[in-house]
């Protein structure tokens, strides 16, 4: 099943208990600005768009894979959440992925109040920050990844991580693979193969079971997600 070609995921390591987890998302989405509903059939939906109307929210949390949960937010910029989830379990490792058009990466491994890691390319197709709670200098597109190899724990994995980060440094897109614009061998692949030295499963741009997709609950292992409504 297609997933589309972008990717957003929230990855936390060792993967905490569901009841604290989802604590914790709740008080970030409330200091966001965000109120809880029910469940996931009060979400207002957009038929035409087959989205949910702005001001909706949907987080959804996995069962653990490994020593690994995965988040998927509907929102599009989930850095402030990254950043909460970081500070309300300091001893867990938070990494936060996005991926915009299969070339414009942003990656962020947090722990605590600590930026362990932190990378982000010169914006190809998106100029306004991205994930980023701040301005993006330059100087975020140098992949230094002894540091990411020590952020994960796998200092061995350095030198394929280098080979990863000259396609994902290039921007390379890679060749079309598909109907639905997906692409192969470029920045996509590499950002799944980063991920797989850290021993995440692999990763998607958005949980899609908030419109009752069977499909997608059973293919990311959903423990459960929670409903949100921007407040009034």
């Amino acid at each position: 099943m297609s997933r589309g070609v972008d990717l957003d995921a929230i990855a936390i390591s060792p993967a905490p208990e569901l009841e604290r987890l989802t604590g914790a998302i709740s008080e970030a989405a409330g200091d966001s600005g965000f109120a809880p509903l029910e469940s996931i059939d009060a979400v207002l939906l957009d038929m035409l768009l087959e989205w949910h109307i702005d001001g909706e929210r949907c987080i959804a949390v996995t069962n653990p894979k490994g020593a690994w949960r995965i988040i998927y937010d509907t929102h599009f910029s989930h850095g402030a959440l990254a950043d909460a989830l970081a500070r309300a379990l300091p001893d867990a490792l938070v990494m936060q992925f996005n991926l915009q058009e299969q070339v414009d990466l942003t990656l962020r491994l947090l722990r605590g109040e600590r930026t362990l890691y932190e990378y982000s390319n010169a914006a190809e197709f998106f100029k306004w920050g991205r994930c980023l709670g701040k301005a993006e200098p330059m100087q975020l597109a140098r992949p230094e990844t002894a540091a990411l190899a020590a952020a994960i724990s796998h200092p061995e994995a350095e030198s394929a991580l280098q080979d990863l980060f000259q396609t994902i440094s290039a921007k390379i897109p890679g060749e079309a693979a598909g109907t639905r614009g997906r692409k192969k061998g470029g920045v996509y692949d590499a950002v799944q193969a980063l991920g797989t030295h850290a021993g995440l499963p692999r990763l998607y741009r958005f949980f899609e079971g908030w419109m009752k997709s069977s499909l997608d609950w059973d293919e990311d292992d959903v423990a459960t997600v929670l409903a949100f409504r921007r407040k009034e």
